[in-house]
This record gives structure tokens, C-alpha cells and sequence, in this order.
């Protein structure tokens, strides 16, 4: 870790170079912590079942399924990764590249709650999740109550 500092000064190492090493913290695959958590993490996600391109894994999750999950993360204090496999050519699949741009598009119209927020002063709710910026607080609702 010294020697890639000491050659990239603006270089970051994550966790898994071992040794209770590294700038932040990387989760497991696909790990999203239950509360908060402090320091610098990230969770490292995958766009279908593999972390490489594999012409027969077309289990994409939904693009509503990357938002709440990007959402979990930002709502816990952390960084979301994710990995999306290019085949061979260096394309990314056309459905991939489709969900991509449509979470994109959610993103950038709900910026203000995930880039720069962070984790709100209080647990897990029932319905969804809520990130914080500054004094304000993100309602994002998952599941909308029975009862209204």
C-alpha cells in the first residue's frame, strides 16, 4: 500500500488488499449492511449474475431494483459500485445499456438525494429509505403502506 502511495499519491487502495489495509472499506459481493456504517465503504454490485460478460446471463436486475439498491447504499453511508461486463468487442449489451440509461435518468432527476447525501439520523424503516443532505431529509418509498 506504501509503494502504490508513494507512485500515485492520489491513488486509493481498497480493503481486500488485506492485512486490515486500505484507504476505505469493500463489502462482499453484492453486500448491502443493514445500518449504517462509519468510515469510507463501498458495496461492490453486479449487473446480472456474473462479474464478467457471459452470453447467457441475461438475469438483469430491474432498473427499479439498481435505484433501491443504489438508495440502500447512499442511505447507509456508503459508495455503490457497480460492475457492468463488456463482451468481447468492448460493447455493453444492448438490454443492459437500456436499463443503464433508464436508471440514469431517475438519477439525475432525484440528484440531490443520492449525490452528496449520506445516511439519515435514524434506522431501518419498514417502507423504504431515507438519505440526508444537509437538514433535509429523502423519503424514498419502496413500499407504500397498506394503510396509506
Amino acid at each position: 500500500m506504501d509503494l502504490v502511495h508513494e507512485l500515485q499519491p492520489q491513488c486509493l487502495v481498497n480493503s481486500r488488499i488485506g492485512n486490515n489495509l486500505g484507504d476505505y472499506d469493500t463489502l462482499g459481493d453484492q453486500e448491502i449492511p443493514r445500518l449504517p456504517r462509519p468510515g469510507l465503504w463501498e458495496t461492490p454490485d453486479t449487473h446480472d449474475d456474473t462479474w464478467a460478460y457471459a452470453w447467457h446471463d441475461h438475469n438483469w436486475k430491474s432498473p427499479r431494483e439498481l435505484a433501491e439498491r443504489l438508495v440502500r447504499v447512499v442511505s447507509r453511508g456508503g459508495t455503490y459500485m457497480l460492475n457492468v461486463g463488456p463482451d468481447g468487442s468492448g460493447r455493453i449489451p444492448e438490454q443492459s445499456a437500456r436499463i443503464l440509461r433508464e436508471v440514469g435518468r431517475w438519477v439525475h432527476a432525484h440528484e440531490e438525494a443520492i449525490h452528496g447525501a449520506g445516511p439519515a439520523p435514524f434506522g431501518p424503516l419498514a417502507w423504504g429509505e431515507c438519505t440526508a443532505r444537509g437538514n433535509t431529509l429523502f423519503l424514498h418509498v419502496f413500499q407504500w403502506p397498506a394503510d396509506g
